[in-house]
């Protein structure tokens, strides 16, 4: 199986660089223009050892990208679950300073 490779690759791809800031590197993120050129050549030549260490490379890094992303989907949801316990406690708080009051 070729791979259509029209509109594709680094010279499509610009410079890698993040939007509004071209050139400059995405931290944490592989290079996929080279990844894909080691790809492309591997498929042109028909070799398979390549083609397989490259499933297995792409194989790793997406579960490192997910262990990333679920790390920070963690920490996201525990500072939130904090926020939200501090603000509950300042509603209890003036609350029970407002029952107070209207008691005295």
């Amino acid at each position: 199986m070729k791979i259509q490779t029209a509109g594709r690759g680094p010279a499509a791809a610009g410079t890698g660089g993040p939007a509004g800031n071209p050139g400059s590197p995405r931290q944490g993120v592989p290079d996929l223009d080279a990844l894909y050129g080691r790809l492309a050549a591997a498929d042109e030549a028909a070799d398979t050892t390549a083609l397989a260490d490259l499933a297995w490379e792409l194989y790793g890094l997406t579960g490192s990208l997910i262990a990333d992303r679920d790390a920070l989907r963690a920490r996201l949801r525990g500072t939130a679950l904090q926020e939200a316990k501090l603000a509950a406690a300042q509603v209890r708080s003036r609350l029970g300073a407002a029952a107070r009051a209207a008691d005295s």
